[in-house]
C-alpha cells in the first residue's frame, strides 16, 4: 500500500552540480530542450505487502523488501530489506530520516 503524497524518484531529476544546472538551463533557454539527458536512472523496487506512509520520499536505487513499513514523512535513501523494518513511527534501517533530519 502506498499512502497519499508519496514521491518515488528513479533518477536525479537534474544535475547535482550547480555549474552543470546553470549550463543546462542556459542551454534550454538558448537552444531548447535536449533530446536526451543522462540523469543516472536507478530503478526502485517495492516488495509485496510493503506499506509506504503518506508523504514519504523514496530515492533512486532503493529496494523496499516484503512487508516493510515505512512511516509517514520518511526519506528513504538506502534499501530496507528483511530485518530492517522501520516499524510504526520508528527510524531504524539507517537509510531513512524524518523531515526534521533526525537519524537513528
Amino acid at each position: 500500500m502506498i499512502g497519499p503524497g508519496v514521491n518515488i524518484f528513479d533518477n536525479l531529476t537534474h544535475p547535482l552540480s550547480a555549474a552543470e544546472r546553470h549550463a543546462q538551463i542556459r542551454s534550454i533557454f538558448t537552444v531548447g530542450h535536449p533530446t536526451e539527458i543522462n540523469l543516472d536512472e536507478r530503478p526502485v523496487s517495492i516488495g509485496r505487502g510493503a506499506q509506504i506512509g503518506a508523504g514519504a520520499i523514496i530515492l533512486r536505487g532503493v529496494r523496499i523488501g516484503e512487508n516493510i513499513v515505512v512511516p509517514p514523512g520518511s526519506i528513504v535513501t538506502k534499501s530496507l530489506l528483511g530485518g530492517s523494518n522501520m516499524g510504526c513511527g520508528g527510524l531504524s534501517g539507517g537509510g531513512s530520516t524524518t523531515p526534521a533530519g533526525l537519524n537513528e
